[in-house]
């Protein structure tokens, strides 16, 4: 210490210090916050540490300025110039904001206890560098919000502000979990289907079929890089019914849990129950019915305990009905008709003489229908940038507009069922069966995601190979269709989710259903139409 109270580094950049600030006395007589204390002040004396305010003073400039020019003059990028690296720069963003709040804790540590903390400069800085960096993030992706409820209360609101400006935090979490569930199980199994089997991992069904409506099937779950498995589906020949039209009616489903898988493994469990021993006659009436009825046992507090015990491994004990749900594509399959029910962003799609026809339309809440009744219902859509991809998301959580539970979201008690922010109800379609149509695919997201619907048919049709001798090879077992969904999905998991921008990491189910009455079709692909697939990411 020099003689004017001055420290100096050798370079003389000089930091000014009281000389009370470093005189502590006798190390014995020194608290032991007064020891913590000249530590972190011995810290800013050192070159790195005024290196690293600068590198701070400029990130927050950075993103302040191009937050600006993003709100005055509405830019089409801005602060997402910035992050276009992806995760690794998202973390170091996250990484600086976490530094300067460190920063900030450590200087009210020195300054406590005054009257005012301002009256330390560094303090100030600190909280300007961090209020800035924060408030850049938020206000970011407070622009890409597509549609705000302008009558919105000022707490949701701001909930939703609160929601985006802690972002950065949660990118340690989700990076952290991908490395938990990089070793994920790449072996199938192949089990006897009893209607109700349900497993972890990956889970392969060997095929089944029912000649009474001309149909085989098989189906494949993958759990993919996700740490758990919350998917479920359904594949019955023939629905367990009293009624004679119903005991001929072969049920598919695919159910995409989100929360827990315990909403998704219940509507496996009663789906075929409340379908097969409906009272209504129409295949479309008997489907909404049950979708509602599904929504309306979960609002029953002792569905708990049943919920609890349909977990994918341990007991959970924490379920809860409000914060979890699951998509829904069903498929009613009788001799002459099939009938789709959708709710959510599940899909079913025909092959009809090698084209792709789409039996259902994906629930998003960017779609015009959806918006105007999430919107008049009192919710939010708020829009969130992935790499290329863009997420539209419900007050900013979910991203689909209709699923079985989340009744979180439906709980205005002066709407009805179909008008509340997310609701259960299905849109039904009807296909009369046609001799063109060869084979129907019901998936859900995590393989949509990844494949368009006509990019699904082409990898099922160019390996299901000629129809002539097709019901040769799956009757001697030369072809199994589970083996078919099985390759599909290790098409669509991403070798590296980095890369991906996160396509290719969900959970993937999917059911194949073969039309092999030989009177319905004309003819089936000679050869190949495209080879093996290997990673299909539109990425690529």
């Amino acid at each position: 210490m020099s003689d004017s109270g001055t420290i100096q580094w050798a370079n003389s950049v000089a930091y000014p210090l009281e000389p009370s600030d470093l005189e502590l006395g006798s190390p014995s007589q020194v608290p032991w916050s007064e020891k913590i204390k000249h530590q972190i002040l011995l810290l800013r004396l050192q070159r790195p540490y005024f290196i690293y305010c600068l590198l701070c003073s400029m990130i927050a400039a950075t993103a302040f300025l191009s937050t600006l020019i993003d709100l005055c003059f509405g830019s089409e990028r801005g602060w997402h110039d910035i992050l276009e690296g992806g995760t690794w720069q998202s973390a170091c963003w996250s990484a600086v904001s976490l530094a300067l709040f460190a920063e900030v804790l450590s200087n009210i540590f020195i300054n406590w206890p005054v009257k005012s903390f301002f009256q330390d400069w560094w303090l100030t800085f600190d909280l300007t560098l961090l209020i800035l960096t924060v408030s850049a993030w938020a206000l970011s992706h407070w622009r890409r919000a597509t549609i705000m409820r302008e009558e919105a209360e000022e707490a949701d609101l701001w909930l939703i502000f609160l929601r985006f400006a802690l972002q950065p935090c949660r990118v340690f979490a989700s990076a952290a979990n991908a490395r938990k569930v990089q070793q994920m199980q790449k072996g199938c199994v192949d089990i006897k289907f009893d209607g109700l089997s349900r497993g972890n991992g990956s889970l392969s069904g060997s095929a089944n079929r029912c000649m009474d409506n001309g149909i085989e099937w098989g189906y494949s779950a993958m759990q993919g890089w996700r740490e758990r498995m919350e998917d479920a589906h359904l594949a019955i020949g023939s629905l367990p019914s009293t009624s004679s039209r119903w005991r001929e009616t072969s049920l598919f489903a695919v159910m995409d849990g989100h929360g827990g898988e315990q909403v998704a493994q219940f509507c496996r469990r009663h789906l075929p129950s409340e379908l097969g021993f409906s009272r209504v006659q129409e295949m479309g009436d008997s489907m909404v019915r049950a979708f509602h009825r599904m929504d309306e046992r979960l609002m029953d507090p002792s569905v708990l305990e049943e919920l609890k015990s349909l977990s994918n491994g341990a007991f959970n004990s924490w379920v809860n009905p409000e914060m979890m749900g699951c998509t829904a594509v069903c498929a009613m399959v009788q001799r002459d008709a099939i009938c789709v029910a959708n709710a959510g962003d599940s899909r079913a799609v025909l092959c009809r003489r090698g084209k792709a026809v789409e039996m259902s339309e994906d629930h998003k809440p960017n779609n015009k229908a959806e918006l105007a009744r999430i919107l008049k219902a009192g919710g939010a859509v708020l829009q969130q940038h992935v790499g290329n991809h863009v997420h539209y998301r419900i007050n900013g959580n979910l991203n689909l507009s209709r699923s079985i539970g989340d009744l979180l979201y439906k709980q205005n008690e002066q709407l009805s069922a179909q008008e509340q922010v997310i609701v259960c109800t299905p849109d039904v379609r009807y296909f009369p069966r046609q001799v063109d149509d060869e084979f129907m695919i019901l998936a859900c997201d995590g393989v949509w995601d990844v494949l368009s619907s006509q990019e699904a048919v082409d990898f099922v049709r160019a390996r299901l190979g000629k129809f002539s001798d097709l019901a040769f090879r799956l009757k001697e077992g030369r072809l199994r269709l589970s083996s078919i969904v099985e390759e599909m999905l290790d098409a669509c998991l991403s070798p590296d989710l980095a890369q991906t921008m996160g396509l290719g990491g969900d959970n993937m189910t999917a059911v194949l259903v073969v039309f092999t009455d030989a009177g319905r079709q004309a003819n089936w692909l000679e050869t190949s139409m495209v080879p093996p697939a290997t990673w299909m990411c539109p990425y690529r």
